[in-house]
């Protein structure tokens, strides 16, 4: 993790991506996040602040799919780890792209809208 926490700490726009799985975020991503519990204890308990005051320049996005076809509630568990795991990185959640139905690895190719979509987030995320 060490090789993680710089890169995370010092990046002005972080991206999370993952398929979402019984309502939250990959194992992988998961425990990502988990581990750094250790910043979260660096900047609110022991005081020391990961980086300066001004996170409007820091931005983070989320990109998540998932198979079912709908629901609104599918994407819930996962927005809500992404947000807590901003806010640790002193990261302004900035909005994020969800797909249904999407199962398969190239699935996202024939979603109506999704490239579009991904195009014009990604302008914004970055202007």
């Amino acid at each position: 993790m060490d090789k993680l926490y710089k890169p995370l700490v010092e990046a002005d726009h972080v991206v999370v991506a993952t398929p979402t799985f019984f309502m939250g975020p990959t194992a992988q991503i998961k425990a990502v996040i988990d581990r750094c519990q250790a910043l979260w204890a660096k900047q609110y308990i022991l005081k020391f602040p990961l980086r300066d005051k001004d996170t409007k320049s820091h931005k983070g996005f989320l990109i998540a799919t998932g198979a079912l076809s709908q629901g609104e509630k599918v994407f819930q568990g996962t927005i809500s780890i992404v947000q807590a795991f901003f806010y640790t990185l002193g990261i302004k959640y900035s909005g994020e792209l969800l797909f249904h139905g999407v199962e398969g690895k190239e699935d996202i190719l024939t979603h109506k809208g999704a490239m579009e979509q991904s195009f014009l987030a990604g302008q914004k995320f970055v202007s």
